[in-house]
This record gives structure tokens, C-alpha cells and sequence, in this order.
């Protein structure tokens, strides 16, 4: 019997595999076009000038293999970038100091041959210690800070 069964199986499995799909005719298109429902096209604007391009000037000084910088008859400094989509002009801009935040501001404590410096922190107070003579940028910032503080406060 399950011979039988097993033998009914596979003959059907191959029956179906030896038949085409049924495919459907299709449809037949339309012979009249559709009704006209289209405006009249808009006229085309032309295309606005391109700018001249930009080259990089022969009195430039190279910074990098893509980069140049030179200034113009007023003053100012260019850096000439060399891109794949030509090359770009833009102004020099100098890196903004560093400005102490005065939204957690720290307190120094002069303690004569050096500073106590003292910062609240959300996980607790951070501190350090330097020497007159070996303050950093951001220490000297630090002590500016807390005299404009306690200018203002008199």
C-alpha cells in the first residue's frame, strides 16, 4: 500500500512537471488615442549664464596638492580648493578662540607659587593644581574669566 501511495506521487509530480502553464492572450490595445487632455506646453526658459570659473591665481602659494592660498589687491586671503567638480574660492577664516563657558564656571584659588582650580561636574567636583609659570591657554582664560566675574560683582 505504501508503495502504492509513493508511486502515485512521484507519477503525478512528473505528469505536472512535463505541462506548460496556462498563459493568458494579451490584451489587445486600444486602436483610437486617447482624448486629447494635455495643456499647450510651457514655453522653456533659457538657462541663466553660468559664473566664470574659478581658476587659482599664478601669485598663489601652494598648501597641499589641492589646496592654494593668496590674497587679493584688498587684503583679504582666499583659499583655492581643487575639487572633481572644479575649483572653489572661499575665504580665510581664523579658528575662533576658545571661550570659557560661564554656565559651570570654575573657581580658582590663588595659592602662591600656584593655582587650585575647582569645577563642578555632574558626577562631582573636578580639580587640578598649576604652576604660575606653567599655565595653559585655557588656565589663563580661566583666571580672565573670573576677573570680568568679579568686576561685574563690584
Amino acid at each position: 500500500m505504501k508503495r502504492f501511495v509513493l508511486v502515485a506521487i512521484l507519477t503525478s509530480g512528473v505528469a505536472a512537471y512535463g505541462q506548460q502553464p496556462e498563459r493568458k492572450a494579451p490584451p489587445e490595445l486600444s486602436k483610437t488615442p486617447p482624448p486629447a487632455t494635455r495643456t499647450a506646453a510651457k514655453p522653456v526658459k533659457p538657462a541663466a549664464k553660468a559664473a566664470p570659473a574659478v581658476e587659482v591665481p599664478k601669485d598663489a602659494t601652494r598648501l597641499d596638492a589641492t589646496s592654494w592660498r593668496a590674497v587679493d589687491a584688498q587684503g583679504k586671503a582666499w583659499i583655492y580648493r581643487k575639487s572633481p567638480f572644479g575649483v572653489n574660492k572661499f575665504a580665510e577664516e581664523q579658528p575662533p578662540k576658545p571661550v570659557v563657558e560661564e554656565k559651570n564656571p570654575v573657581r580658582a584659588t590663588d595659592l602662591g607659587d600656584h593655582y587650585h582650580f575647582e569645577q563642578a561636574m555632574p558626577f562631582g567636583k573636578r580639580e587640578w593644581d598649576s604652576k604660575k609659570d606653567a599655565l595653559t591657554d585655557t588656565d589663563k582664560e580661566i583666571l580672565k574669566a573670573q576677573e570680568r566675574r568679579a568686576a561685574k560683582a563690584n
